[in-house]
Order: C-alpha cells, then structure tokens, then sequence
C-alpha cells in the first residue's frame, strides 16, 4: 500500500524546487559559503536590535537568518548540479560551524547585556541554559573543527562532517527557543519565554547525545 505525501510536505518539496531554480540562475558571485558567511554576520545587528529593545525588527532579522540556513544548502546543491567545483566537506563544516558560532555568540550576549525582567526563577533558570548549552556548542565546535581538519589531512579518516539526527533535533530546538527569547524581550512570562525556555531545556540532552555519538563514532575508527 502506497502512501501519499503530506501537503506540508509536498509544500516544502515544491518551495525547495523553487528556490533550486532561483539558485540556478543566481550569479556565480552569490555561493552557499558566502550566503552562510552573511546569515552568521546578522547575529551582530540582531543583538544591537534587541539592546535598543527593537523586538519585533530583531526577531525579524532572526528568522530571515535561519531562511538563509536552509538556502545555503540549496545554492549549495546548484552549484552541485551546474558543475562548480567545490569543497563539500568544508561546505558542509562551515555550515554547521558557523551554527554554533552565530548561538553561542547570541545566547550569552543576549541574556548578559540585554537584561530581562521576570521571576528570579525563570532568570536563573535563563543563567543555567546559558551556561551549559555553551559549553555543549563549544566542545561540538572543537570537536568538528578537529574532524574537518583530519579529514582535510587524509580524506580516508571519513571523519562525520555533517550534523547527525541528533545534532539536527538540537539545532531545531534551540533555533525555536532562541526565537522565542528574542521574541519575549524583555519579559520573560510573555509566552515567548516559556516556549523558549522549554525549548532550551530540551535541546541539551539532545546536545549530549550529538556529543556522545561524535566521540563514539571516533572510537570506533
């Protein structure tokens, strides 16, 4: 028994396709590596946009930040198809680098300079996700930065360049509770703050697991 996509689905496959063909036509100057240079950069406006309490203009920034996310893997794949050469691995390192860099640049930034309002407890609870789920995109940063670099060395090291489900399900994660901390300031009982605690809070056990099975798979080789 045959199954039939989903509209959402079929929504996606048919934006991708749209966006591949606008891909396509782009000018050679406009690369994935560069559109993922830019999206990283706009961590810096959207923390200037928040510190002068420019809300909705910051989250605004945010969301087209994470647009670019999924068009730098398009372009990525036109370049593919219209027979540019390119380094997939650095592509694909650069990627998820510039991933943790933009969050771990925006987390502590936001929460330190910004300033919430709210209940100690959901302030200290904001202090603790912080905290840890830096040191977890730090140590990730490390360690795919190691991994591109032995594989850089010798190709045969098959070192996992890309993110794992596990990464992804993080990514997600903290992509959504971001946008909701962004989208709270300064308030942290605005439901945008609940939404984006509990996201966090979710996104490091997941964080964990994207760790663990990084230096397992190391183990193993």
């Amino acid at each position: 028994m045959s199954h039939k996509p989903g509209v959402l689905w079929s929504l996606y496959v048919g934006l991708q396709n749209l966006v591949l063909y606008v891909a396509m036509i782009s000018p050679s100057w406009m690369t994935a590596n560069r559109i993922t240079w830019v999206r990283t950069l706009l961590g810096v406006p959207i923390i200037l946009a928040i510190s002068q309490g420019m809300t909705w203009q910051a989250f605004t920034m945010y969301v087209i930040a994470w647009v670019m996310d999924f068009l730098d893997g398009v372009w990525a794949k036109a370049e593919t198809r219209k027979g540019i050469e390119r380094d997939q691995n650095y592509g694909a390192f650069l990627d998820a680098f510039c991933d943790k860099v933009q969050l771990v640049i925006m987390v502590p930034f936001i929460w330190g300079l910004c300033g919430f309002e709210g209940p100690w407890y959901l302030q200290v609870q904001l202090a603790i996700l912080t905290v840890f789920l830096v040191f977890i995109e730090v140590t990730l940063a490390i360690v795919r930065l190691q991994d591109y670099l032995a594989t850089k060395r010798n190709p045969d090291a098959n070192r996992a360049i890309r993110s794992t489900g596990w990464g992804k399900i993080k990514l997600n994660l903290e992509v959504v509770g971001l946008g909701g901390i962004i989208l709270c300031y300064p308030d942290l009982t605005h439901w945008g703050g609940y939404v984006g605690l509990a996201a966090l809070l979710l996104a490091i056990p997941f964080g964990m697991m994207s760790l663990r099975q990084k230096l397992f798979t190391r183990k193993e080789q």
